[in-house]
């Protein structure tokens, strides 16, 4: 089928405001995207104003992240609209079939909506009906906006009625839904939700009507997004909350103050650590990657699981720098004593310990811890608390005190062949820990994928090693959850 010079090659989309296609124009073989208004559409006097607004509106507009008009016509009382063809697939069909998005992409995917809605905003373009389907991807990665159709000139008040709301209803700003003119404030909501949904795979406000979203938009606080994904690192957490803000007054003044908020998501990527809550904080933050973390992470029990030693406050970062430099100087045993005998009676669960502990290096027979010089009736009494300590699997105090000893007396075998038992003893937990920091490392990673099924599996694998691995057992509840919302995301919109 051939309109006016473009020959049709398949119809790509569908909406209330027409049928959109991908053309070739017959003479220059340039590929392009056609909108159209279709005559039975064209009558409508309102309708056709939008549509030619709507091609004015985008036409003023050239920007890598904006979908650039090309040309409009009129053809057999049908209007048409030409634009440059973005050849991908919308944020929400991505969204669809991947579920909620890793922090790092989402950030990087949203700074180019940022400058590309930032631009339409400096030329006092306001888009009005923002949101996923309205955001296409290119298969090189580029962010293109489209459909400008609702979008208004800034000052061009009487474009709007007074109490006519305009927008898609789950990505409406409280003043929208009440019929007060959007705004600036009115689009950087809009794009709050996005960032939301991209994040959690979900919208704020999903009622069973369209009044009753409309309602708790009006009334309700909205969630934070860690109630539906808790491993959303908590400043994006607030850059997304204060986005969505009930009142316009409170959300960035502008899309660049917005877009700095996001300025450094390698930090915000880092953070997506989960921090300790009463379903993971006995095991302690763990951190990314498929292996075994080269970094050392706090030690103490239900410490924030931020992940980088940046990301802390001073204090916690100086202790961990101290801790690290510890480890070098081979003293480390020394805390690891004092930390054994604070705790008392050991958790049963030495592994589950160790999972919490930065790494540390196995103790050799042949290294010497300086102490303080001991009588020889010292050595029976070292003896005995590295009994205790091996009976009660606490390995890194028994090896202290097996060394202490050696530091008396150095042909001492019961301290020479307990320090290699419970080196070798070390030795396999430590290999252990290593497994299981990169069984739960991929199963977060496969759960921000989006690839519940392989979250599953590796966070049942913990299990078997360690079978009350809280952050395990928490990790195939939120996989499954998630898969379930995934499936029920189609019908929810």
């Amino acid at each position: 089928m051939v309109i006016g010079q473009y020959r049709i090659i398949e119809k790509i989309g569908e909406g209330g405001m027409g049928v959109i296609y991908k053309a070739e124009h017959c003479t220059l073989e340039q590929v392009v995207a056609i909108k159209s208004l279709p005559g039975n559409l064209s009558v409508n006097s309102d309708l056709r104003e939008r549509f030619i607004r709507e091609a004015k509106i985008q036409a003023r507009l050239s920007h890598p992240n904006v979908v650039n008009i090309l040309n409009f016509f009129d053809f057999e009382g049908n209007y048409y609209i030409v634009m440059e063809y973005a050849e991908g697939e919308t944020l929400e069909s991505l969204i669809r079939t991947k579920g909620l998005l890793p922090p790092d992409s989402c950030i990087n995917m949203f700074k180019q909506i940022l400058a590309g809605v930032g631009y339409a905003h400096s030329m006092g373009i306001i888009h009005r009906d923002l949101k996923p389907s309205n955001i296409i991807i290119k298969n090189d990665g580029t962010i293109k906006i489209t459909d400008f159709g609702i979008a208004k000139i800034s000052g061009d008040l009487q474009r709007t009625q007074a109490g006519v709301k305009v927008g898609t209803i789950w990505y409406m700003s409280p003043e929208q839904v009440k019929g007060q003119p959007a705004g600036i404030s009115s689009d950087i909501y809009a794009l709050g939700v996005t960032l939301f949904e991209m994040i959690t795979g979900k919208v704020p406000f999903s009622g069973n009507s369209e009044y009753s979203i409309m309602k708790d938009i009006v009334e309700c606080s909205p969630p934070s997004p860690r109630e539906f994904y808790p491993y959303v690192p908590v400043p994006l957490e607030k850059t997304i909350m204060r986005a969505i803000a009930k009142e316009p007054a409170d959300r960035f003044k502008s899309v660049q103050e917005f877009a700095a908020a996001l300025s450094n998501p390698g930090d915000l990527a880092a953070a997506s650590t989960p921090s300790p809550t009463p379903a993971n904080a006995a095991n302690g933050p763990v951190n990314e990657g498929g292996q075994a973390p080269a970094e050392p992470v706090p030690f103490a029990a239900g410490a924030p699981g931020i992940g980088i030693v940046a990301a802390w406050p001073g204090s916690r970062r100086k202790q961990i720098v101290a801790v690290a430099a510890v480890v070098v100087s081979v003293a480390v045993l020394l805390v690891f004593v004092q930390i054994n005998t604070k705790r008392g009676v050991a958790s049963g669960n030495p592994v589950q310990e160790l999972v919490s502990a930065p790494e540390i290096s196995v103790p050799k027979a042949d290294k010497v811890i300086p102490a303080a010089k001991k009588s020889r009736s010292e050595v029976t009494e070292l003896l005995e608390q590295a009994r205790v300590s091996l009976n009660q699997e606490k390995y890194v105090a028994a090896a202290e005190f097996y060394r202490q000893a050696l530091d008396i007396d150095k042909t001492n075998l019961e301290a020479s062949n307990g320090l290699k038992q419970v080196t070798g003893k070390l030795e396999e937990e430590q290999q252990m820990v290593t497994t299981i920091r990169s069984y739960l490392a991929k199963g977060r990673s496969s759960h921000r994928n989006g690839n519940y099924g392989k979250a599953i599996e590796m966070y049942k694998k913990v299990l078997v090693l360690s079978a009350g691995n809280e952050e395990a057992k928490q990790g195939v509840d939120d996989a499954r959850t998630a898969r379930e919302a995934e499936k029920q995301l189609g019908t929810i919109k």
